[in-house]
């Protein structure tokens, strides 16, 4: 479990986060067996941008997943990346001012969290490649610095508990190159919209 505050918190670029958990890729009790967070743009892309494509229907401004490094089953466990250059999740100021590569503390990365986690969950008893997924809450989310420059921004994220087809709790942990950026766990749950005017799910 990584260790967090327990209550959502978004910071300023003045705060101290020098007490801040580094998170559980350098927890010794969930030592995962993946190289050091320096050594991640190392390793091949698994799952290629296209690949995810295919299966992920986030598009543009949404599209917050380029790639798939590893997804370990047996600790139900995966590690995807989002190149932060041309991101437009990145606002156009935070760009003009301090640069492409640039992110600030904010909830909107979460998404990036989420796409990996569901990515995992697509994979799993919960109806296939095809099931869409919607976040259903954010706990303890913390970041561990205001903003940080780099050329990707990886997301480690573990199922904590699936509960198909209703739920799956995922904690996930985010780095800038080799840094620790923020933590948290969210709750993501399967979507299904109701097309009421033609009378059918889709």
């Amino acid at each position: 479990m990584i260790q967090t505050t327990g209550q959502q918190k978004t910071v300023s670029s003045t705060e101290d986060f020098s007490g801040r958990s580094p998170g559980i890729a350098l927890d010794p009790v969930h030592r995962s067996p993946l190289p050091d967070p320096g050594d991640w743009h190392l390793l091949p892309d698994l799952i290629t941008a296209d690949q995810i494509h295919t299966v992920n229907p986030q598009r543009f401004e949404m599209h917050q997943l380029d790639g798939i490094l590893s997804i370990d089953d047996d600790r139900q466990e995966i590690l995807g990346y989002r190149h932060l250059a041309d991101n437009p999740f990145a606002s156009e100021i935070n760009a003009k001012t301090v640069g492409q590569g640039t992110i600030q503390a904010g909830p909107r990365w979460t998404e990036v969290a989420a796409q990996v986690s569901a990515y995992y969950l697509k994979r799993l008893d919960f109806g296939g490649m095809g099931i869409n997924f919607g976040i259903g809450g954010i706990y303890g989310l913390e970041f561990h610095h205001a903003a940080l420059t780099g050329h990707r921004l990886y997301v480690l994220s573990r199922a904590v508990s699936v509960d198909a087809p209703v739920s799956a709790r995922m904690e996930f942990e985010g780095y800038v190159d080799s840094t620790p950026f923020f933590s948290g766990e969210i709750l993501l749950m399967p979507l299904k919209c109701l097309d009421r005017s033609a009378g059918r799910s889709v």
